[in-house]
C-alpha cells in the first residue's frame, strides 16, 4: 500500500499474498503498472467467488491502494442471481456474472468469506458490506442500488486509521516493518472510504473499536470471473479524504 508520507523503509514491497488466497485465485507477477489477479471461469468455477489478501497490513496512519477492473472472462453461466451468490444484493438486475469486491480484512477472516465479520468492503453491485450486512453506498446515490461499478473503472480504497502521520505495517507472518508497534489509533476513529474514477464516495465504515497490532487490517479483492489489477504504489490519488 501506498503510505501518505514517504516511507521510513523503503525496501517494503507490498504484493497480493500467494499464500493466503483462494485455491482458484491466478496471479501474475507485480509488474510496473501493478499486478493481475484473475479467476477461474469455465465449468463450475464460473460459480465461485476467489479471494485473496495483501502481504502486508496496517494498524496506524494513512494508506490507498487501488484495483482496476479489466476483462470479463468468458463462463457459460446464466445470471445466477443471490440464490446461489452470497455476495449479490437483491437487485436482479445487478450483474452477478462478473463481480468484483474490494476492501480490507483481518487475517482471521477466512479468505473465501470476505462478507463477515471482521471483513469491511465494497462491491461492483453498490454494496458496501461488513459482517454480512448489505447497504447502498453511498447512502445519499441517486441511484437505487447505490454507484455500480464494473471493467474499465478503477476504485480506490482509502484508509485513514490515525490523525497522526505515524504508520505501523504488519507482514502476515508476524514481523512489523516499519516504524513502532503500537496499541491502536490516537486521536478520532478508524475510517474506511472509497472512490470510483477519482470521484470521492465519502465515509464508508467508522471503525470504533481500537486497532490492536495483531488485528492489522489487510487489503483484499474478491473477483468472479473477472480479470483485475491492483496497485499499491504510485502517485497518490487526488482526491484524499481529508
Amino acid at each position: 500500500m501506498e503510505a501518505d508520507e514517504q516511507s521510513e523503509d523503503p525496501h517494503v514491497e507490498v504484493q497480493l499474498n500467494p499464500a493466503d488466497r483462494s485455491l482458484d485465485c491466478q496471479l501474475d507477477a507485480y509488474g510496473p503498472y501493478g499486478q493481475s489477479a484473475y479467476t477461474l471461469s469455465d465449468g463450475g468455477f464460473g460459480y465461485l467467488w476467489s479471494g485473496v489478501r495483501a502481504t502486508h497490513g496496517v494498524v496506524s496512519g494513512r494508506y490507498w491502494f487501488s484495483v482496476q477492473i479489466l476483462d470479463p472472462l468468458e463462463t457459460t453461466l446464466a445470471n445466477i442471481g443471490d440464490s446461489a451468490d452470497m455476495y449479490c444484493d437483491e437487485d436482479a438486475t445487478a450483474n452477478t456474472i462478473h463481480c468484483c469486491r474490494i476492501g480490507v480484512s483481518r487475517l482471521s477472516t477466512d479468505i473465501n468469506n470476505l462478507g463477515s465479520i471482521n471483513s469491511w468492503g465494497y462491491g461492483s453491485t453498490g454494496k458496501k458490506s461488513t459482517a454480512n450486512i448489505y447497504s447502498k453506498y453511498p447512502s445519499n446515490s441517486s441511484e437505487p442500488s447505490g454507484r455500480r461499478f464494473g471493467p474499465g473503472d478503477e476504485v480506490t480504497c482509502f484508509l485513514e486509521l490515525s490523525s497522526d502521520d505515524s504508520a505501523t505495517q504488519q507482514q502476515s507472518n508476524g514481523c512489523r516493518s516499519p516504524g513502532t508497534a503500537g496499541s491502536g489509533f490516537n486521536h478520532g476513529s478508524p475510517a474506511i472510504s472509497f472512490a470510483v474514477n477519482g470521484e470521492c464516495l465519502g465515509l464508508a465504515f467508522s471503525l470504533y473499536q481500537p486497532l490492536e497490532s495483531e488485528k492489522a487490517l489487510f487489503p483484499h479483492v474478491l473477483v468472479k470471473n473477472l480479470r483485475v489489477l491492483v496497485k499499491f504504489r504510485g502517485e497518490r490519488p487526488l482526491h484524499w479524504p481529508r
